[in-house]
């Protein structure tokens, strides 16, 4: 009898150290899950949810080979602008308006304040400061209500960014900190239309008069059904005191804008101030 009793005591002992085991031990797959979160890597930054009201658009416009490549950055109430932008419920409490924001966009304001960094996947490398230039800002603050858009033009050291990358702008003033959308910088290549337009841009954004009306002649002779020849050649005449030069040269463009053509931004409320 005591023989059977410490055969079962001993039994007993061993399951019980067998489930031990079993209940102590991780589970596979919840030490794969946990290794991959680990190992996810994510920069520190990460845009956090955003009290500031502000958005930021980022448009990439390559170089030519010469030049620095042109970037837009448009600055904009973005508050504001969804709740112009929802329809009134009747009978609902409407929440209150939202007000307007004021912010310094002048360029000593962005100076350091207004930065682009290359986006490689998760990561984000920020341009040094000589790689990037503001080549056009306002002069004062701006007040940014629902209807009101800022573009600031921003240069970009052509051989501090090749063509291909995604590049993402952020604009830290006090009361803000706002990332933009990410933008592919596209390549020209060989295309001489392609190499024009971005060469008219980025005289555009230096306020290159001369050079942008002579691109604007060579887009006009390259591709004649084109609207961004004749575009260039009117900011040119208009810049420089042609009104009616720049006029007969938006209408002109704005006769080569075909149905599902992109007008160039601006044309139609250029020829509006011409008309005056």
């Amino acid at each position: 009898m005591r023989r059977l009793l410490l055969a079962a005591l001993v039994i007993a002992l061993a399951g019980l150290a067998a489930w031990w085991a079993w209940t102590g031990r991780t589970r596979p797959g919840a030490l794969e899950t946990a290794a991959r979160v680990e190992a996810d890597p994510r920069p520190a930054d990460l845009p956090s949810p955003a009290s500031s009201p502000l958005g930021l658009r980022l448009t990439l416009v390559g170089g030519d080979g010469t030049n620095a490549h042109l970037a837009v950055v448009r600055v904009f109430n973005a508050a504001a602008r969804q709740q112009a932008l929802l329809p009134a419920r009747p009978g609902a409490t409407e929440p209150p308006a939202v007000a307007p924001t004021t912010v310094d966009l002048t360029p000593v304001a962005l100076a350091g304040a207004l930065t682009v960094a290359r986006v490689d996947g998760l990561e984000e490398v920020t341009l040094s400061a000589d790689a990037v230039r503001i080549a056009h800002a306002p002069a004062s603050p701006s007040v940014l209500d629902g209807a009101t858009t800022v573009a600031l033009r921003v240069e970009i050291d052509a051989a501090a960014v090749p063509a291909g990358s995604t590049l993402r702008a952020r604009l830290r003033v006090p009361g803000h900190d706002v990332r933009s959308n990410r933008a592919t910088l596209e390549p020209t290549g060989d295309d001489p239309v392609a190499r024009l337009t971005a060469r008219g841009h980025a005289q555009h954004a230096r306020a290159d008069w001369p050079g942008l009306l002579e691109t604007g002649d060579a887009l006009v002779a390259a591709e004649a059904g084109s609207p961004t020849g004749h575009w260039f050649r009117g900011l040119s005449l208009e810049a420089t005191g042609d009104r009616d030069g720049a006029r007969a040269a938006y209408e002109a463009a704005a006769a080569r804008v075909t149905p599902g053509l992109e007008p160039p931004i601006g044309l139609y409320s250029r020829l509006a101030a011409l008309a005056r």
